[in-house]
């Protein structure tokens, strides 16, 4: 897994994608957001994610992994 932006500074909207071994990378069905601290649970089926836009900070948990991804195009 890998949420691609920046590391420091304002907050910005990031995308979250599954990156392959050969670097390939499939986009999940989730708006891009303020995203930091991306979990995976053991089983790899939920995603937990944080997001802080400078306002507010939430949690999301159990984004359902199987209905998440894009389809290729």
């Amino acid at each position: 897994m890998y949420v691609p932006g920046p590391l420091e500074g304002l907050p910005s909207k990031r995308l979250i994608v599954f990156a392959d071994r050969d670097g390939r990378l499939t986009p999940l069905a989730t708006p891009a957001g303020p995203y930091e601290h991306v979990r995976a649970s053991r089983d790899g089926t939920r995603l937990v994610l944080g997001s802080d836009d400078g306002k507010e900070a939430n949690v999301s948990v159990s984004l359902d992994l199987s209905r998440a991804t894009s389809p290729a195009g």
